[in-house]
């Protein structure tokens, strides 16, 4: 009997062990959501790094770039047009933590350098036993689990894959996006909308950012208002990036007819430069209302300097040096159509906008490589 008593016991603590470190997730995505379980005792800094990018809100709009069906679907690294969303710094490899790249666990993407891991992650949709450390074989760190919602995982490896902006292959048709994740709450409001008016009503608006995130986290069809009033109070607590984020959200589904669209323009318009991606994205955004035939080239991905090898920077320099020579001829498209007759003046001035950020994004690129490889030539000493 007093054995009995001890092995419950023991049983118990170790059951509220693994849920004090246990971190739940729900990723919603455009298919619906997929509920994860984060493992911050055999992975730390892969948790920590995880919930780091979450609480930055980086994954909104992030789309699963890499399909490769009996394999992985794997995101989190490029927005809904493909261009390369800026991540941090790699962090250490925690492959020997004993957890296994079998079905349904999410791992940690990364170049051949073992510490060059971030944002990006994937999810093993057949026991990769190949991915798994093995003498000299590093390895990739498993760092959590999918506990609900692995058959949308597999929906998505199921599309038609195939080249698409700066891939050769495996971008599936359409893209599926992370429209955000969300820590999960024990403690759900139950009339939400009411109680986010009476927050926003008080000007209580980090209460009012927590209930619109749990509205959000329901998952449903998508609701471009709610997209936009998060966007909106965002901005208000001074969290740009964020409200930026879920502006281009707003714009990827919204048009000219919904009853915030103007309002929401002015204030993408106000932060346009300052808080958004460094992404020729925004010259799609600038020449949205104008129909031009100049082809806006994709955004190169930009290795950190502290994670990278001589080749990955060497790579770079090549694909923004292309990068800029594209630009150049963007710019001229873009000139030349300013010059064309029929223009209205506020084409015109459109026009001149989208001629001036893309040079400044051509210098703005060079700039930011320049910085990696200086970091990486500091550590190479």
């Amino acid at each position: 009997m007093t054995k009995k008593i001890i092995l419950i016991i023991a049983s118990f603590i170790l059951f509220l062990n693994i849920n004090v470190h246990a971190q739940e997730y729900l990723i919603c995505t455009d298919l619906g959501p997929v509920e994860i379980v984060i493992d911050s005792i055999n992975a730390p800094i892969h948790a920590e790094n995880f919930k780091s990018y979450v609480e930055d809100e980086f994954y909104v709009g992030t789309v699963f770039h890499r399909v490769i069906e009996n394999f992985v679907v794997q995101g989190g690294g490029y927005n809904r047009d493909l261009n390369t969303r800026l991540e941090g710094g790699g962090i250490q490899l925690e492959s020997d933590n004993g957890l296994e790249n079998n079905r349904s666990t999410i791992a940690a993407a990364r170049t051949n350098d073992p510490n060059s891991a971030s944002s990006q992650f994937f999810f093993n949709l057949i026991d990769n036993n190949r991915l798994n450390r093995r003498g000299r074989n590093l390895g990739y760190t498993v760092f959590g689990e999918v506990t609900s919602g692995m058959e949308l995982i597999d929906t998505i490896a199921t599309l038609p894959t195939g080249p698409y902006g700066p891939f050769d292959a495996e971008v599936t048709s359409p893209m599926i996006a992370i429209r955000g994740i969300y820590s999960i709450q024990d403690n759900v409001a139950i009339d939400l909308a009411s109680d986010i008016t009476d927050a926003l009503a008080s000007e209580n608006y980090l209460l009012a950012i927590d209930l619109v995130n749990q509205k959000l986290a329901e998952c449903g069809d998508i609701d471009i208002d709610l997209v936009y009033l998060k966007a909106k109070i965002s901005d208000l607590i001074d969290e740009r990036e964020i409200s930026m984020r879920y502006l281009d959200e707003y714009f990827w589904y919204a048009d000219p007819s919904n009853k915030n669209f103007e309002d929401a323009l002015k204030l993408y318009e106000r932060n346009f430069f300052e808080f958004s991606d460094l992404s020729s994205a925004k010259l799609r955004f600038l020449l949205d209302n104008i129909d031009s035939d100049c082809v806006i080239p994709y955004t190169p991905f930009l290795p950190k300097g502290t994670s990278s090898e001589l080749l990955d920077m060497q790579f770079a320099r090549s694909s923004v040096l292309s990068f800029a020579q594209n630009l150049t001829v963007f710019s001229d498209c873009i000139d030349d159509q300013a010059r064309a007759r029929g223009l209205s003046d506020e084409q015109r001035n459109q026009l001149e906008k989208t001629y001036y950020y893309a040079l400044d994004l051509s210098e703005g690129m060079q700039r930011a490589l320049n910085r990696e490889i200086q970091i990486f030539n500091d550590s190479e000493n």
